[in-house]
């Protein structure tokens, strides 16, 4: 039979109908139709870190970010693990930048070597759904979304909409040390604390140096316990409670 060849450009892309109708010598009318898509490949790959593409019925761009877990947010991972980074990935239109694209896949292989520090052990990790990255209500991913751990320190995830991840994983105790802290007495009763830390100072998942502060009597003992001999968490958690005065950066001196 006759066959009609159509350059994709001139359809544009998205769902298209394509329709052929016959009328024979004697009137009679014959139709037949048939569905198309046109889809737009759009690679996503932001190396190191991830490669990726996403297919979608329109033109359209990759916008993403990633984050370290926000402080203060329990996100229950339980298991010996921890939050390690949240990375949300949105498929959006060239036109009018709404999530409005006819996505009809999108797969992103994370490289978790060049995401997270050097210390953290990748037989450990994992991955995760998250609604947002303000979110902290995660589950596993399941149909219709797939995760493949790949075995050599990579994950791919397969998307069916616009989302964000959770990746978790041991976490190793810090390695940092704040060494010896000495004090200068102020006018108007205040107090310079100065030290000089050492260790894993660059530890993304250092918060800060927390200082607390008891008022007490001048002939009272210390408050707070030597540590040479380990911690009473519940003694601790007593002593530090409402007793925060600062937080100062890792790498600050006083």
């Amino acid at each position: 039979g006759q066959v009609l060849n159509i350059n994709g450009s001139i359809l544009g892309l998205g769902d298209h109908t394509i329709t052929l109708r016959i009328i024979d010598s004697f009137g009679t009318i014959d139709t037949v139709h048939e569905y198309i898509t046109i889809f737009d490949y759009i690679d996503v790959s932001d190396e190191p870190y991830y490669t990726g593409s996403a297919i979608t019925r329109s033109e359209a761009y990759l916008e993403t970010e990633s984050i370290l877990p926000i402080l203060g947010i329990n996100y229950g991972v339980g298991s010996g693990q921890e939050p390690l980074r949240l990375m949300s990935f949105e498929i959006l239109s060239l036109i009018d930048g709404s999530a409005d694209v006819g996505m009809e896949s999108m797969e992103i292989t994370l490289n978790m070597s060049a995401i997270l520090p050097s210390n953290i052990n990748l037989s450990t990790v994992d991955v995760r759904q998250i609604d947002s990255l303000n979110d902290n209500i995660w589950s596993f991913i399941e149909s219709p979304n797939v995760l493949t751990d790949n075995g050599d320190g990579t994950f791919t995830v397969e998307m069916y909409s616009n989302g964000a991840i959770l990746i978790v994983g041991e976490l190793p105790e810090a390695n940092v040390s704040l060494g010896d802290v000495d004090y200068s007495l102020l006018k108007d009763g205040q107090i310079e604390l100065n030290w000089t830390a050492s260790g894993d100072m660059s530890n993304p998942y250092l918060g800060g140096w927390k200082i607390f502060k008891i008022i007490g009597a001048e002939t009272s003992s210390t408050y707070f316990p030597e540590t040479d001999e380990g911690i009473n968490l519940l003694i601790w958690e007593e002593l530090t409670l409402d007793t925060a005065v600062a937080t100062v950066p890792i790498p600050a001196d006083r």
